[in-house]
């Protein structure tokens, strides 16, 4: 079963062109967009983690091959599932209203 994301992986001590040939070369993800955040790259990606594997295990993998460019980098990365994203609703309730007429 495959669960879609979108990451934001945010990186001090490479540069943009090096985490896109880890992150989106090697790895697949698609690149949605990437800011520089003065003082370290944030790249957006989105994807899927396929065949049981977890966000920590995706991050190792991923986090690994940067080191491997540089070992000293810093790396954070922010998974966001997106199958079941957190909802807030504004407005009126709409749950109990059922199949009224009255419109």
């Amino acid at each position: 079963m495959s669960r879609n994301y979108e990451l934001n992986v945010k990186v001090k001590g490479l540069s943009l062109e090096q985490i896109r040939s880890v992150v989106v070369d090697k790895f697949r993800w698609e690149e949605i967009d990437n800011d520089d955040m003065g003082g370290y790259w944030l790249l957006m990606v989105s994807g899927c983690l396929c065949g049981g594997m977890g966000e920590e295990q995706a991050y190792n993998q991923i986090a690994d091959e940067l080191k491997k460019l540089n070992p000293d980098a810093k790396i954070g990365i922010d998974f966001i599932y997106l199958d079941e994203p957190p909802c807030e609703s504004f407005g009126d309730d709409f749950e109990d209203e059922g199949d009224s007429d009255d419109e």
